[in-house]
């Protein structure tokens, strides 16, 4: 027992200095404008090379890569991520300067992702092609390359890049490469060791690349002033080294990049007159960005990565006591009191369908209270986030003045896009100045909140006065909640932007991401844990929120990090790095934004299609990471695979005993393994199309 109280209490010793560890700072934004830094590479770019014959001008690749500027010793990328930031033009001097390269490739999850979003946006299938690439790096072959396509006899070539720039973005998962390559064929006969119409590559090459390529561009019946003007490229790229030094084995890179099509290119190329070659420039650079923006998209600077600390002692003790006295009657506990959904299972669904449940989109911002406190000074409303930190409100005097001292309200601080600021999207009240709503169900909450609270500010902000303005305070919005069965009107109101799911009601002004969906029981609300609340992500996006540690040489083998869940009331904590693996772009990143720090809490989440974990940010607002239960509740729920199709069809449904989901996919799951049979065996002219979608 004395071992195991030392264990103990040393895990809590380790857990309170952990605890107490400054938090990684916050960079501010940096960098120029996205578009006006590439068009102003891309104008040195025809500078320099719009005097080249046309003979080379034909032969030049104009690309951009998508990849990390790295430390150049280890893979970790050289800027953590800053909302908000701009481009950074970086050339081949200061790279090697600041001891930094640039890795070009994505993770497989990012790779996955970029494809879906490339073939939405071009609107056509992509044409695949396969080579076989030999490089060299000593002796005659130095600096060429071999190439097997498989149907044409081998060719060599040599790539030269003319010009090269490289563009870190904080705020993107991503950083660039803007480069001018030129790419001229070698003649056979100038090869040495290569035999006409040999399939063997001449001895000596030092790598190996097989290349599996998606390419993608308009289609020829689009029309022209619809056509994309830069090509997309996907490649699977599996790397042999040669050589006894070399390391051996198969590396992986999935590479992502962007071609100028040749027409373009040689039009652009060939203007010299001042006022052409700028419009055709700002042409070619809006291309390059609409498509940047949902392959590799920036993230907006929002208030709600940089709220105010309350420093008002009176302010923070008024919100502890408020808070206190929601948890218990007698005053005590200092946890904080929101309701807290857990994971929506398959067991939960004959639930739902018999009881009384809302549903709501499952807004993906930052959780707060926001309480309206009365002080010496007179009275302000907060924000109160699941640490229990205290955070100032932008035009807190105005608000309180509406909803009146005592009033809590729930809800999330989001970034709203149409109107580029932070929000607050109210989803339920506590309190409504001394009168306790905890004891009723949630349509009498709801009643207040649109009946009472929302009209009394609308009716404020339509007074006017400096503070009334849409910047003169923190704007307030209610969260649109829908009958269970309505769920169909509330999909239609999330619509796919970039590599983003966004929630869009115009009649609310709601316009942000989303994660999910929210079904909330007409229940009394419960502090802490409700395991009626339930919140259904789409499976790639369903996280757990884990502490992170560096991983040093005694713990974890040294490099990378270690991936920690709560197990215990003592800070206990459950090693989850062999379960938990992160691709290295997405170590790279987090690392980054760790600066440093000792531990940090960090969103993740399981890419069903690769099996590896997606870094998807920093969790500043929370000092704890999810406890095991929950880890293993969200293992649970993608293992599970509750879709969107099977959520639409069973939610319509009027109770259990209607719920035909399991029998109707068992149907259509025969039809279409005969259809794909058929499909096999049956001449191409007699085919019919695939089986109809099950009777609604």
């Amino acid at each position: 027992m004395d071992l195991l109280s030392d264990l103990i209490d040393n895990a809590e010793k380790t857990h309170s200095s952990l605890g107490k560890r400054p938090a990684p700072s916050k960079p501010q934004p940096q960098g120029d404008d996205l578009f006006q830094a590439l068009a102003h590479a891309l104008s040195a770019l025809h500078q320099r090379l719009c005097h080249e014959s046309a003979e080379v001008r034909s032969s030049l690749e104009i690309e951009v890569r998508v990849g990390l500027i790295s430390q150049h010793d280890r893979l970790e990328r050289a800027t953590p991520g800053i909302p908000g930031s701009g481009a950074v033009q970086m050339d081949s001097d200061m790279m090697r300067q600041r001891g930094l390269r640039f890795v070009s490739g994505v993770s497989a999850p990012a790779f996955d992702a970029v494809k879906e979003e490339v073939g939405r946006r071009y609107g056509v299938a992509e044409r695949a092609s396969k080579e076989v690439v030999y490089v060299y790096d000593s002796g005659q072959m130095r600096d060429q390359r071999v190439v097997a396509d498989g149907v044409n006899p081998l060719r060599c070539e040599r790539k030269e890049a003319r010009q090269q720039v490289n563009f870190q973005l904080a705020a993107a998962q991503y950083d660039l490469r803007v480069q001018a390559s030129l790419e001229q064929p070698v003649p056979p006969e100038a090869v040495p060791g290569l035999q006409p119409g040999s399939s063997e590559p001449p001895q000596g090459w030092s790598g190996r690349r097989t290349k599996r390529r998606f390419s993608f561009k308009s289609d020829a019946n689009t029309p022209e002033d619809e056509r994309w003007i830069w090509r997309a490229d996907l490649t699977l790229v599996e790397e042999v080294s040669n050589g006894p030094q070399r390391g051996g084995g198969v590396r992986v890179v999935r590479e992502v990049e962007l071609e100028l099509l040749p027409a373009a290119r040689d039009r652009w190329l060939s203007l010299s007159q001042p006022q052409e070659v700028i419009a055709m420039t700002s042409h070619v650079a809006t291309h390059l960005v609409h498509l940047l923006e949902s392959i590799n998209p920036l993230e907006p600077l929002s208030a709600i990565a940089n709220p105010v600390p309350e420093q008002d002692d009176g302010i923070r003790k008024a919100v502890a006591a408020a808070c206190a006295q929601l948890k218990r009657p007698t005053g005590k506990g200092s946890s904080f009191p929101g309701a807290q959904p857990v994971n929506m299972c398959k067991r939960n669904v004959p639930d739902v369908q018999r009881g009384s449940y809302l549903v709501a989109e499952k807004t993906d911002g930052v959780r707060y209270l926001m309480m309206a406190v009365g002080t010496e000074r007179g009275a302000t409303c907060v924000l109160v986030d699941r640490s229990m930190n205290v955070f100032r409100v932008t035009g807190g005097g105005f608000l309180a003045g509406i909803v009146g001292v005592g009033t809590i309200l729930d809800g999330e601080l989001v970034h709203n896009r149409t109107m580029k600021k932070a929000i607050f999207v109210a989803f339920d009240i506590l309190r409504n100045r001394e009168r306790n709503l905890v004891p009723c169900g949630f349509l009498d909450r709801l009643s207040v909140l649109q009946k009472e609270i929302i009209p009394a500010y609308v009716d404020r902000v339509r007074e006017g006065g400096a503070e009334a303005a849409p910047d003169g305070h923190l704007m307030l919005v209610p969260k649109r909640f829908f009958p269970r069965q309505k769920i169909m009107d509330l999909f239609r109101q999330v619509l796919v932007e970039g590599q983003h799911r966004i929630f869009r009601d115009e009649e609310r002004s709601l316009h942000h991401k989303t994660d999910g969906i929210i079904f909330q029981p007409d229940a009394p609300y419960k502090v802490g844990t409700d395991t009626a609340l339930l919140k259904w992500k789409w499976v790639d996006l369903a996280s757990v929120d884990l502490r992170v540690y560096p991983a040093t040489a005694a713990v974890g083998g040294g490099g990378g990090v270690r991936l920690c869940s709560e197990a215990g009331n003592h800070g206990e904590e459950v090693d989850l790095s062999r379960t938990v693996n992160l691709s290295e772009h997405d170590q790279a990143r987090l690392v980054a934004d760790m600066q440093g720090s000792r531990s940090v809490i960090a969103e993740v989440a399981l890419d069903p299609g690769s099996g590896l974990w997606v870094y998807m940010g920093l969790r500043p607002d929370k000092d704890r990471p999810n406890f095991i239960t929950t880890v293993i509740s969200t293992m649970v729920e993608v293992a599970e695979g509750l879709s969107e199709e099977e959520l639409k069809y069973r939610m319509l449904a009027e109770s259990p005993a209607s719920d035909d989901w399991a029998r109707q996919e068992m149907t259509m799951r025969k039809r279409a393994v005969q259809w794909q049979y058929k499909r096999k065996s049956t001449p191409p002219q007699q085919l019919q199309q695939p089986p109809p979608p099950p009777p609604r």
